[in-house]
């Protein structure tokens, strides 16, 4: 389906794609921060581990020449030979790990050297005492040579972890404040996508309004051409009939009874042609407002579905208080009040009571009609004023109560309802409108016709 959408929905989908597709790069930004962050911290953490396991090895190196010069029994070099392999292969493992490559790669350097000069020491002592110059092994361990080179390897190794510390501290503050950004653009990213889906879910409700309306339009288009085209070829013939019964009541010598038949067929085709026009819900007729008696206009609704209400036997009570005078299109109103009623005896049982009546309301008019009939259902009830929604499948178009709402409305009213589809309590339904001019002139007006 292709989705059609307003000029700002579409604009704010784009701008919220834009923004995801920023979001992903800084999110891509914060990961790699945070991968080569952790990554420091382990390399910071090898390194110390390497300090501390080459400062072990070197004292082990220092114990088995200790025992050597101090013994001559080389079984104690054990440990020296061991370890003078270890120290060379770790001390080139050991990693600065500082920013100031200068001031880590200076106390690398510094340590490897001492390195070098204590195992030159205790290779030199070694030698002495294979060659028997015990005096002079033992007078240069008394000098505190030795133990001088592994203080300061310690204190080396020492300033070396410390700028390592620092680094560590740096690597886990930036870590820290990774995640958080992460964290950050994560929900950031959330958000945003949840406001593109709403954008666009109110996107597709949109078009899927947009489709229901256009295809409502259709219908009422297919439906104001077909009633043009009944309205048109039914009117052909009433109005022939219309005037061959004004040449025979008008003919001379007509009796007084056929006279009265003739007027009558008149106006029984006259509410034929009226209801060709205002059945389908296309009844159009002045469009101009004028004063309108209410209760004038639904007696003149009454008389015209007499015939109707006298073959379902049913009884009309009229319960007409003083109302007070609108300016409206009378034909408009003419057309709800009739829908309404017809509405009511279409859904009232044989011998049963319709309802109508007037009075004023909230600073207008409000005109009511009851039944004593099957009642509407409660889901019919809330899409009863959409179009082609109708309960009466073989006669009902679904029209009247769609166009009668529109109508009201154009006048500034409203149409409620209540009904009840259990038993015999029936519909009630209210029209109410605003009294937007009310004078004695009017009033004379109205009176007068």
């Amino acid at each position: 389906m292709t989705v059609s959408t307003s000029k700002p929905i579409r604009l704010g989908i784009v701008l919220l794609l834009g923004l995801l597709i920023v979001n992903g790069l800084l999110s891509y930004r914060a990961v790699r921060i945070l991968r080569d962050r952790r990554a420091d911290v382990r390399r910071i953490d090898d390194s110390q581990r390497t300090l501390e396991q080459l400062f072990s090895l070197v004292k082990d190196a220092e114990t088995g020449q200790r025992g050597y010069i101090y013994t001559g029994d080389e079984s104690y070099l054990a440990p020296y030979n061991a370890a003078l392999p270890a120290i060379k292969t770790l001390s080139k493992q050991v990693d600065p790990a500082f920013d100031d490559t200068k001031a880590g790669s200076d106390l690398k350097d510094k340590l490897d050297r001492l390195i070098e000069r204590k195992l030159n020491e205790l290779a030199d002592t070694i030698d002495m005492r294979k060659a028997g110059k015990t005096t002079e092994v033992r007078a240069r361990v008394d000098s505190g040579v030795g133990k001088k080179l592994m203080d300061s390897i310690r204190s080396t190794i020492s300033q070396l972890e410390a700028v390592q510390d620092k680094q560590m501290a740096q690597s886990v503050a930036r870590q820290d404040e990774a995640d958080s950004y992460l964290v950050a653009t994560l929900a950031f990213a959330s958000g945003t996508a949840f406001l593109f889906v709403l954008l666009f879910s109110a996107a597709l409700g949109r078009e899927a309004r947009r489709a229901k309306e256009l295809q409502e339009a259709e219908k009422l288009a297919t439906t104001g051409r077909m009633a043009a085209t009944v309205a048109h070829e039914i009117n052909n013939p009433l109005e022939a009939a219309t005037n061959l019964i004004y040449l025979a009541s008008t003919a001379k010598d007509v009796p007084v009874p056929v006279h009265e038949i003739l007027d009558l067929a008149d106006r029984e085709l006259a509410r034929v042609a009226h209801m060709t026009k205002q059945t389908l819900g296309f009844y159009k007729s002045a469009t101009s407002a004028e004063p309108v008696n209410i209760p004038s206009l639904l007696d003149e609704v009454v008389l015209l579905f007499d015939s109707k209400v006298q073959g379902k036997s049913l009884k009309v009570r009229k319960d007409y208080r003083p109302t007070a005078v609108l300016r409206a299109n009378r034909g408009e109103l003419f057309q709800v009040v009739t829908n309404i009623f017809s509405n009511a005896i279409d859904a009232s049982y044989n011998a049963g009571i319709v309802c109508i009546g007037c009075s004023d309301e909230q600073g207008g008019v409000s005109i009511t009609v009851d039944d004593e009939g099957v009642g509407i259902a409660k889901d019919v009830q809330e899409k009863m004023f959409q179009a082609f929604v109708t309960t009466k499948k073989d006669v009902g178009t679904g029209l009247g109560l769609w166009v009668s709402e529109r109508l009201v409305a154009k006048h500034g009213g409203r149409i409620t309802v209540q009904s009840q589809a259990a038993g015999r309590k029936g519909s009630s339904f209210k029209i109410w409108f605003p009294v937007a001019v009310s004078s004695k002139n009017d009033a004379a007006a109205s009176s007068a016709g």
